[in-house]
């Protein structure tokens, strides 16, 4: 019986074994895997972070990037493809985001207001602060061709602008035609108040 028993004891650690190498090979295989997926995604993000902007030139001590030339072109076209399938706020985001890594292009950032007035509800207000940063920096001064359009742009919409205001303690607040005075104040005017 001392036999049997050893060579069932012998299969059962054989069989242990084999369980024990096939559990190794599946490990293997998931870490094989693992590895292979972060390499791609570590190759992605390294060629997206470290990938230099063809074809810039520098324009008063500023990297700007040319259209047709940046890497950022899709967003430009994404934003463009969104306007004429008739939805603005998508747009919005695209040239957003865009011109949150350059916020020089002036044809961009028109474009961006032009996505503002065409949203829905219009956001007249975002429009407005838009056109007067296009028309300073279009490089072609306040008569170059986007300057030019944001200034009648902004013609357009200057009485569906409502003013900003704010509280401010120790100053009044003057919006239109009313005004809020905070209690214990004393009023300072930043600006000429006129009627």
């Amino acid at each position: 019986m001392s036999n049997q028993t050893r060579r069932v004891s012998s299969k059962s650690a054989t069989k242990r074994r084999a369980v024990a190498r096939r559990r190794t090979r599946e490990i293997g295989r998931q870490f094989f895997a693992y590895f292979i997926i972060g390499i791609l995604v570590l190759g992605t993000i390294s060629s997206v972070v470290f990938t230099p902007t063809v074809g810039t030139a520098p324009t008063s001590g500023a990297l700007t990037p040319t259209l047709g030339t940046s890497q950022f072109d899709a967003l430009i076209t994404q934003g463009d493809q969104a306007v004429a399938a008739g939805k603005p706020d998508e747009a919005v985001g695209y040239y957003g985001a865009y011109l949150g890594q350059n916020p020089g292009s002036p044809e961009v950032n028109l474009k961006l207001a032009k996505a503002y007035i065409a949203s829905s509800p219009p956001k007249y207000n975002e429009a407005s602060q838009v056109l007067s940063r296009v028309i300073t920096i279009d490089p072609a001064g306040s008569s170059g061709p986007y300057a030019s359009e944001a200034t009648n742009l902004l013609v357009q919409i200057k009485d569906k602008v409502t003013p900003i205001s704010s509280v401010v303690p120790g100053q009044a607040v003057i919006t239109g035609t009313q005004s809020i005075v905070v209690p214990d104040t004393t009023v300072t005017a930043s600006q000429p108040i006129t009627k």
